[in-house]
């Protein structure tokens, strides 16, 4: 909660400042479409209040086992590396988000506090073009569409963090290609880092190990990717950020690596 644009081990989306309060009354929604390395996992989403000095107030949890994500009858395992469907119903309330305040998700798969996953470790990513969060927006819908752009209408996907103005309408291809993202694998002590950013930007990208510098590493994206493989001093967790800018907007992703 002090800092989920960080996203050191989640992922974190929000709206534009609203343009008039927000009511939520009942019960948020995330659908995902989404991708996990193992045959178990969860989903921990938060929806939160985002005030206009970066504090964040939460206002709902959520929770989903994914191995019972067709029901509550039976287990089913996660067919590992195979993209599937997930939704997560959060707890309902009834709380305004004020005006010039934005209304975020912060996806987890792990919450320490509330659910710890059993099993062997597991990394889940999402797939933003095909995901949404429903948002319980009380109100006549020129209300609903005067404080959140889209929400009024029919719900609109995630977007990647940060890189537009989440739930608004769904991005063209041409729009998302222009968004920044990040994928690291580690192979021995090769770490290959690569991704989507506007072409032609220059990328930073840093790594950092336990007890090691950091390294830097700057790359030019070309047609809209980016590809750079750096070498690593240890076994230990790594922590991959990059960042680039769109105009005046810096764009920031970061993975962790254990």
């Amino acid at each position: 909660m002090k800092n989920p644009s960080a996203e050191a081990s989640w992922l974190f989306y929000e709206t534009a400042p609203l343009s008039a309060p927000v009511r939520l009354a009942g019960s948020a929604l995330l659908d995902l479409s989404l991708v996990d390395t193992q045959d178990h996992g969860q989903i921990d989403p938060t929806l939160v209040d985002v005030a206009p000095d970066g504090s964040v107030t939460p206002i709902a949890r959520g929770f989903a086992d994914l191995q019972y994500r067709d029901g509550l009858a039976h287990a089913k395992a996660v067919p590992a590396t195979q993209p599937i469907r997930a939704r997560v119903r959060l707890a309902p309330q009834d709380q305004t988000v004020a005006g010039g305040h934005r209304i975020g998700v912060i996806v987890a798969s792990s919450n320490t506090a509330w659910a710890i996953p059993d099993g062997t470790p597991y990394q889940v990513a999402i797939i933003s073009g095909a995901s949404r969060l429903i948002l319980p927006v009380a109100g006549p819908p020129e209300a609903s569409a005067a404080g959140v752009p889209g929400v009024g209408g029919s719900p609109a996907p995630l977007p990647d963090a940060r890189a537009a103005p989440p739930f608004g309408p769904q991005r063209s291809s041409r729009r998302a290609a222009r968004a920044l993202t990040l994928t690291a694998h580690r192979h021995g002590r090769t770490l290959v880092v690569s991704g989507r950013a506007p072409s032609g930007s220059r990328v930073t990208i840093r790594v950092s190990q336990r007890g090691a510098h950091t390294t830097v590493r700057r790359v030019r994206a070309r047609r809209g990717r980016y590809r750079a493989r750096l070498r690593l001093r240890g076994h230990g967790t790594v922590r991959v950020r990059v960042s680039t800018r769109r105009g005046t907007r810096v764009l920031r992703a970061s993975r962790v690596l254990r």
